[in-house]
């Protein structure tokens, strides 16, 4: 098993090694990524255009033949679930959290769209990128000055539809 280390500076080692040992204890170690999932928070962080963005993004799976699946916090799925889900997803759209730390179990390529958000100091906390290149995983962040909550349907639309269309080419 990996060391442990602190939150945002895992080493690349131990990263991949985590991540292909989870991913290796599955049925279907590389199952067909052929879902968009949407993180839905319900405390600090969410979308308060989640169901527009929601909308946005079934329109797109929905073109290309892609499932859309929301995972959501309340309650948390099972750790098998959860596994299966992020195994399979092609693209990741997040406000930043916690809930991005389960891209340990996606597979290289799988995209991040995650909505960045300023802190009281004016900082942005990139730990999620620094996770995702770690993983082979492609990241774009969104950075507004409206703030991640805030984010709508037509921020996120632009980076979805381009990958989607890449898809189906």
């Amino acid at each position: 098993m990996p060391a442990g280390t602190p939150c945002g500076h895992a080493t690349l080692f131990n990263a991949q090694l985590l991540s292909m040992q989870l991913r290796a204890g599955m049925s279907d170690p590389a199952p067909t990524r052929d879902t968009i999932v949407l993180i839905r928070r319900t405390k600090k962080r969410w979308f308060n255009h989640h169901d527009d963005i929601f909308a946005m993004i079934r329109k797109h799976a929905d073109s290309a033949g892609l499932k859309a699946v929301v995972y959501g916090d309340n309650p948390v799925p099972g750790f098998n679930e959860t596994r299966q889900l992020f195994s399979r997803a092609y693209i990741v759209v997040a406000p930043h959290g916690a809930g991005e730390s389960n891209l340990i179990f996606s597979q290289p390529g799988t995209i991040l769209v995650e909505a960045l958000c300023y802190y009281k100091t004016g900082e942005v906390n990139f730990c999620y990128e620094h996770m995702a290149q770690m993983l082979g995983l492609r990241y774009n962040g969104l950075l507004f000055d409206k703030q991640c909550m805030n984010i709508t349907a037509a921020d996120v639309e632009p980076v979805v539809k381009y990958y989607v269309d890449k898809l189906k080419r």
